[in-house]
């Protein structure tokens, strides 16, 4: 069964660019359409680089909306733009980051921002 809300690390794009801007742990209701909200959009999933069972959620039409960049994937050749969230996965469901894996991700996100 679903967790109601799961712990999760974020990452928001300022409009103006904000070069203060890290990522920061949140709860957030495990639900498709709260995941839709914080994205603004549709969500694309992904496996998160190096780190198992963790997966990047962001907005699959980001890049046609031009969208600020957020974060680099050098791994995968790609950046990440807009808001986006990083969940846990436990089989075909989200689930709540573990403490290793918010220290892990915390520090991959904020040593990949896109500039």
């Amino acid at each position: 069964m679903k967790d109601k809300k799961i712990k999760v690390v974020v990452k928001k794009v300022d409009k103006l660019l904000d070069m203060n801007n890290y990522a920061e742990v949140m709860h957030i209701k495990n639900d498709l359409s709260e995941f839709q909200n914080f994205v603004n959009g549709y969500i694309e999933v992904v496996a998160f680089p190096n780190i198992k069972n963790v997966c990047i959620i962001f907005n699959e039409d980001g890049k046609y909306q031009n969208l600020f960049a957020n974060m680099l994937v050098p791994e995968n050749q790609d950046v990440i733009v807009g808001n986006f969230l990083v969940a846990g996965v436990k089989g075909e469901e989200f689930c709540s980051l573990t403490e290793e894996q918010i220290l892990n991700v915390i520090n991959y996100v904020n040593s990949h921002r896109a500039l």
